[in-house]
């Protein structure tokens, strides 16, 4: 085979695995998606932390505490 034509064959073949390996990368990560989302829930829900006082309510009754 053409020297050539064996790079443009190597190249491709290197391309194709490099996303498929970034798929299955994609792809375990929207498996865990729901996982990870119940240990967030669960940790947010069992640490007891409160929003600051200070984002409490919304932006418009920020902007008018705070409009000079």
């Amino acid at each position: 085979m053409l020297p050539i034509i064996n790079a443009l064959v190597v190249t491709v073949e290197i391309m194709v695995l490099f996303f498929c390996a970034f798929y299955l990368v994609y792809l375990v990560a929207l498996l865990l998606l729901p996982v990870e989302r119940g240990l967030s829930k669960y940790v947010w829900d069992h640490t007891g932390l409160m929003k600051p006082a200070g984002m409490r309510g919304s932006f418009k009754e920020f902007s008018q505490r705070h409009h000079h």
